[in-house]
């Protein structure tokens, strides 16, 4: 053994040198692996929206479980003291033909429906508020709680119609027939009534109702019906 030779032993034996490369080179991350692989802020929003998810499926669990129990629309208080007109059995026709449902209004629904059996029966929607104790501003409101009973006073409308024309029909044959009671005066005393037949309505009835034989006759020699329009 010479003097420049060293001895070796497990202790003096070279030991391997760390790599000091980075990890951007070596192409290993470098430290601990991270707790959460796609980072702090996306994990939260996923345990987030999972915690929702729980929720909303909680709620439709309970919702599903227990039994809706409808509320029933109360009186107004313009309406207490009131008491409803006897709805007809045509207007209760209507209802049950038409598939209107007007549980909407609640406690006011006999209200309702004896305001619209007023207005046929009577006629004008005048004479039917007089009759029920209601004013336009209620029938609006019942329109308002309820679109199935808007629909069905449109529906009360169109009868409306159709009775009036027929009431209006009699009227004019009787003022043509029959004729309507004038009194008769003598020395400004009156002395007594006669009736006095309408020859005008009795020639507009038998145009419109016989216009073959009755009605006027153009430039061409047809004969036309007279049309006479009514606005209520």
């Amino acid at each position: 053994m010479t003097a420049t030779d060293t001895p070796t032993s497990p202790n003096s034996a070279p030991q391997p040198q760390p790599d000091t490369k980075s990890h951007r080179a070596t192409g290993k991350p470098c430290g601990r692996p991270r707790k959460y692989p796609e980072g702090v802020k996306a994990h939260l929003k996923a345990v987030k929206a999972e915690k929702r998810a729980q929720q909303a499926a909680t709620l439709a669990t309970l919702q599903a479980s227990t039994p809706v129990v409808p509320t029933v629309r109360p009186l107004p208080p313009s309406l207490i003291n009131v008491a409803p007109y006897p709805t007809s059995e045509e207007v209760e026709k209507m209802v049950r033909e038409g598939g209107f449902d007007l549980t909407e209004l609640g406690q006011s629904c006999a209200c309702a429906t004896g305001l619209l059996s007023a207005i046929l029966e009577l006629l004008t929607h005048k004479a039917a508020f007089a009759a029920t104790g209601l004013r336009w501003s209620i029938l609006h409101l019942f329109c308002a709680w309820s679109s199935d009973f808007e629909r069905l006073y449109r529906a009360a409308l169109l009868k409306l119609d159709e009775k009036r024309v027929q009431v209006l029909r009699e009227a004019a044959f009787e003022r043509a027939v029959v004729g309507a009671e004038r009194g008769v005066w003598f020395n400004g005393v009156k002395v007594g009534v006669e009736n006095i037949q309408s020859d005008k309505m009795a020639e507009l009835m038998l145009r419109g109702l016989d216009p073959s034989t009755f009605g006027k006759v153009d430039g061409e020699g047809n004969q036309q019906a007279v049309q006479v329009n009514i606005t209520l």
